[in-house]
């Protein structure tokens, strides 16, 4: 596959407003991109998301009611393209270790250790991989600083660092 940069899926969105056949003044393509990174990063896929009345609501409040079908576009094309963007890495990645035992006990018995640097700029679904990936040694070695997040546009919760002790009580 390949893999689109920020610019490219920006790109991306543009296209697949026009295709729908919306104005790109209410849908903005940076506002929309983030809609689906932030959807995304919350394991919430393109065909879920169309499910999710709270979140269709949620957009339809602020004007945006089409994000879900911008969303699905999106995805479709993607697809179609072999194409994934960061975001689609990461969900991608965390569906593969969930339904497939035998590929995440193969990354588990690879590596005894894990380092984290910057943990204060993690997100849920990149701690929730690291937390599989740890198993069953929860051999974790984190470093960061909350006072130094700068991700939180991608998702980053340095909240999650704070409760680390709470997560891993032998830490």
């Amino acid at each position: 596959f390949t893999i689109y940069d920020g610019s490219d899926a920006k790109n991306a969105i543009k296209l697949c407003i026009k295709e729908l056949q919306l104005d790109d003044k209410i849908y903005k393509p940076n506002v929309v991109l983030s809609r689906i990174s932030s959807a995304k990063n919350h394991l919430v896929t393109a065909e879920s998301y169309m499910n999710n009345q709270v979140a269709i609501q949620k957009d339809m409040m602020q004007g945006k009611g089409k994000i879900c079908e911008i969303y699905r576009l999106y995805a479709r094309k993607c697809k179609a393209e072999g194409v994934m963007d960061f975001d689609d890495i990461l969900l991608y990645c965390y569906d593969l270790l969930k339904k497939q035992p035998q590929v995440l006990r193969m990354w588990q018995d690879k590596y005894q250790y894990i380092l984290i640097d910057e943990f204060q700029d993690i997100n849920l679904i990149q701690y929730d991989i690291v937390r599989m990936l740890a198993k069953p040694q929860d051999n974790m070695f984190i470093v960061g600083d909350d006072d130094q997040s700068i991700y939180r546009f991608r998702g980053a919760k340095p909240e999650i660092m704070l409760h680390f002790p709470n997560d891993y009580p032998q830490a």
